[in-house]
């Protein structure tokens, strides 16, 4: 194959380069472009020439192609042959193929015809067989249906009703009177359903009322009964709550029905030219007429929707209807349940017409809110408690049917509270009226304005507890009244005089507010177990503003109280406590101390009513007392062991001097401790001192340093000494360092400060005191690490 490819290529070749020959193949060069459109000039000799030249190549290489070929040549002949001698064979072939295909199509299409044909037949033998069977049962059960008892001819209508179905009955002869005998049959039994149905609601019967809802279901008029009924119903509690706020009726006497009568219905009369001047009398009549009408007839409607919605309930759970029978109860059952806020909302909207037709009755719904909740809330009560069926028989929550009516006339209630707060707050508007403090006696009038409000609000919890809050905001305008008559000047705290006028004002305010919350406290235990106990917390809360202003009056005459017990116990410094002997007897500061507290207490505390209070205020003068007592007392220098027994006895005297001020002197806690615990370490030595466990865990390290200071000579100072203060300024320092720390290094400070001296001064020893403090200090500032 080779040579072969090598010869074709050499003619390719030859033809390529020739430029005349060239651009009769497939592919011209571009580059020989101009040289072929010369060779377009040559004369047409030389052309022909080159064409015979050309044509002589091709001819050549055919030859030579068809001579080394020839063989392939022939064998591809003879297949085309032998090709079509098959092609041929598969023509015959075909051809009785399509003979065969004739053939059988004739054997199916007939049969097949025959068959549709017979299927046709078949269909419509059933459909007629079918037919003549319902005819059959339902003329069997049209024979029945004369004299049977209600609930099974409604069975056998609804079997006669879904046999009817999907076929047309009309037009045959032999149907007609039975066709008759049901229609009248439909008609009776549907007719005696009603009345039973209706006769049911209305003797709350559950057995009838059952019974005509199972007809009904099975005539399949049950959701369009009811339906009727539903609104029917609250057509008659439309007109009912119409009638009974008609203000004609409302305001007539016996002697005026028949004008009444001639005048026209309810609701032509507007405006506020009725009751003329008897509205007691009109506002009964108002509410008796309006009980009457919750209590007869929504109730009556409301019972029947009662009793049918456990008929419902019962049907949707032992599942003896029909599926589409299930599906209409379970709509009839939605009905229901919505009648409740249905009637509601008509009440509702016909208590706001009457109160917009007439001011009377707008003046008595908003005034007397209190006892329209109430007729409603009994309403409710009396559903709940009358119409709860048979548990063994159904279980119907009767409380899911009838909800909550607490949120009922909304519109009358809050003009209610508006007219409760205004009332309560104009009761305390007028008892600040004058420059005077107010009397017990309308502080009197004040509680029972505020029992009325709480009596007509036990109604309803929410009620009561929106009142408290009312109640709440005129104790707090109460106090904020008294508040501003307060004497907030220099005489309201002053300890030294007879109480001042202002002081006796202050006490006199305190006093009132004391009593205000002392009789509302009265008020609150006498209706614990009416009185709902988060209304009772709302007012409770109040009483806060009754404490804070009673600490604003307390307060800055304790202050001066404390600060007059400070002045006094400082002057025990003005004492001589230095000698070794002489007389025990209390201290002159002590005695002075003693008749100060008696003294405030008889004429400035005594005076409060709230004891109580008084007492748990001067709870922290006496603890400051002692505070002030024990550091002073550790503050004296020099002290002798005459002085130490002195203020030994002084120990025991404060208590006696402070008692006025607490209950009992033990309930003052760490500060009493630190008193009782000190004491004995007064008149021990140093090194007896250092020994005592209680240091740290009850007395202060600071404290106990302080006082060894009263067992060192002159050349250690104390504290305020080492800084030059006076005791009263060491005092306020340790006011506004209350940290141990730094009361122990302000301690430090002046220790080193002496050990600085004893060295500059070129002494070889300390003074023994000096290591007991040195080793004190470290041990106090290792407890606080």
């Amino acid at each position: 194959m080779a040579p072969e490819s090598a010869s074709s290529a050499v003619v390719s070749k030859q033809l390529k380069e020739d430029a005349f020959l060239s651009q009769f193949l497939e592919s011209q060069d571009n580059e020989n472009e101009t040289a072929r459109v010369s060779f377009q000039m040559l004369a047409v000799s030389e052309q022909l020439a080159k064409l015979a030249q050309g044509i002589s190549l091709l001819d050549k290489e055919i030859n030579k192609q068809v001579c080394e070929k020839h063989e392939d040549l022939i064998a591809q002949a003879i297949w085309v042959e032998k090709l079509e001698s098959i092609l041929a064979i598969m023509q015959s072939h075909v051809q009785c193929l399509l003979a065969s295909v004739d053939r059988l199509r004739l054997k199916i299409v007939e049969p097949f015809n025959k068959i549709k044909t017979q299927t046709v037949m078949l269909s419509r033998l059933h459909d007629t067989s079918d037919l003549l069977r319902r005819i059959a049962q339902i003329q069997q059960l049209t024979k029945k249906l004369p004299g049977q008892e209600l609930v099974k001819s409604a069975s056998f209508i609804n079997e006669i009703v879904e046999l009817s179905k999907d076929v047309d009955l009309s037009g045959l002869g032999i149907f007609e009177a039975d066709q008759k005998l049901i229609k009248s049959e439909i008609a009776r039994v549907q007719n005696q359903a009603k009345q039973l149905l209706s006769q049911g609601l209305q003797q709350y019967n559950f057995q009838q009322v059952s019974t005509a809802v199972e007809v009904l279901l099975h005539l399949g008029t049950f959701e369009k009964e009811l339906n009727l009924i539903v609104e029917q119903a609250l057509k008659d509690i439309e007109n009912g709550a119409k009638k009974a706020l008609d203000i004609q009726v409302l305001t007539q006497t016996p002697g005026d029905e028949k004008s009444a009568k001639q005048r026209g219905g309810p609701g032509r009369v507007t405006g506020s030219t009725f009751p003329g001047s008897n509205i007691a009398n009109f506002r009964s009549k108002l509410w008796s007429s309006w009980e009457n009408f919750l209590n007869t007839v929504v109730f009556s409607f409301c019972a029947q929707m009662a009793v049918l919605q456990a008929v419902l309930t019962k049907y949707l759970s032992i599942s003896i209807v029909s599926v589409s029978s299930t599906s209409s109860v379970e709509n009839v059952s939605k009905t229901a349940a919505t009648f409740w806020p249905r009637v509601n909302e008509i009440m509702n909207k016909q208590l706001s017409h009457a109160s917009q037709g007439s001011t009377f009755i707008k003046q008595a719904l908003e005034g007397e809110y209190p006892k329209l909740l109430r007729l409603h809330l009994d309403l409710h009560k009396k559903l709940i408690k009358q119409c709860q069926p048979d548990k063994e028989t159904i279980d119907c929550d009767v409380a899911a049917i009838f909800p909550s009516v607490h949120d009922f006339g909304h519109q009358f209630e809050s003009a209610y509270l508006t007219h409760s707060v205004a009332r309560l707050l104009n009761s305390v508007h007028q008892m600040f009226a004058g420059e005077s403090v107010p009397s017990t006696e309308e502080v009197d009038s004040l509680i029972r304005v505020i029992t009325s409000e709480m009596s007509v609000s036990l109604v309803d919890e929410a009620l009561s507890c929106t009142v408290a809050r009312n109640i709440g905001k005129a104790v707090r305008l109460f106090c904020l009244k008294s508040e501003q008559m307060l004497c907030a000047s220099g005489e309201a705290t002053q300890v030294i005089e007879p109480p001042t006028a202002g002081q006796k004002l202050n006490v006199s305010i305190a006093n009132i507010v004391f009593y205000l919350i002392s009789q509302l406290r009265r008020v609150l235990a006498n209706t614990a177990t009416s009185f709902p106990e988060a209304a009772s917390a709302e007012v409770v809360k109040s009483f806060g503003n009754a404490e804070n202003l009673e600490k604003i009056i307390l307060t800055p005459l304790l202050a001066s109280i404390t600060d007059s017990i400070e002045a006094i116990i400082l002057t025990m410094h003005q004492e001589d406590y230095s000698a070794d002997e002489g007389s025990t007897n209390p201290s002159a500061y002590m005695r002075e101390l003693r008749e100060f507290v008696a003294r405030v207490v008889s004429g400035y505390l005594a005076p409060f009513h709230n004891q109580p209070f008084i007492l748990q205020s001067c709870k922290n003068v006496a603890i400051r007392t002692i505070d002030l007592f024990l550091r002073h007392v550790c503050l004296v220098r020099p002290l002798g062991r005459a002085g130490r027994a002195k203020l030994s006895n002084d120990f025991l005297q404060i208590e006696v001097d402070i008692q006025p001020l607490c209950k009992q002197v033990s309930e003052l806690g760490k500060s009493y401790r630190i008193l009782r615990y000190l004491r004995p370490l007064l008149t021990q030595t140093p090194e007896e001192i250092v020994k005592c466990p209680l240091i740290g865990d009850i007395i202060p390290y600071s404290l106990v340093l302080m006082l060894l200071f009263s067992h060192a000579p002159a050349k250690i100072m104390s504290p305020h000494q080492s800084a030059n203060w006076s005791q009263a300024r060491l005092s306020q320092w340790l006011d506004s360092h209350t940290n141990e720390r730094d009361r122990l290094e302000l301690i430090s400070g002046t220790l080193h400060k002496y050990q600085q001296t004893v060295r500059q001064s070129n002494q070889t020893n300390f003074h023994p005191i000096f290591p007991i403090f040195m080793a004190l200090l470290e041990k106090g500032f290792k407890s606080l690490a």
